[in-house]
């Protein structure tokens, strides 16, 4: 399975929406390993940073990707691990894909002692939520 992350961004992907949200659902996935490719991997970083200030939960968990293989920005695996666990605790409201993404993450994380402690129990629990 590779890691996804979002492919190269125009000016007009991101919109605020009524409530001044971010609406990052037409963005497409590609794996890891093709996304280096594209020269606007920092821009689209930068997008799902200034949408996850904005509470955006499924840029949180996309930046936390980005955070986790250094696209656009130098890889940080505390702050991924950071970011996948407030998406999510703030997705608990939402579609069940973006809590279902955060706990497989959260998931890996625990299971590779990548930004965490090592903790099959917790690896397992999360698993299984997801």
């Amino acid at each position: 399975m590779h890691t996804t992350v979002v492919r190269a961004i125009t000016g007009s992907a991101f919109f605020n929406d009524f409530y001044g949200r971010c609406d990052c659902s037409c963005l497409g996935k590609i794996p890891a390993h093709q996304c280096k490719a594209f020269p606007r991997e920092r821009r689209a970083f930068e997008y799902f940073e200034k949408a996850a200030l904005l509470g955006n939960t499924e840029a949180m968990y996309k930046l936390g990707d980005c955070y986790a293989e250094g696209l656009g920005c130098t890889k940080d695996h505390n702050k991924a691990f950071d970011l996948y666990l407030s998406a999510y605790q703030q997705s608990q409201t939402e579609e069940s894909y973006v809590w279902g993404s955060c706990a497989y993450r959260l998931a890996g994380c625990y299971e590779r002692a990548s930004g965490v402690g090592l903790d099959f129990a917790k690896s397992l629990e999360y698993y299984r939520k997801a």
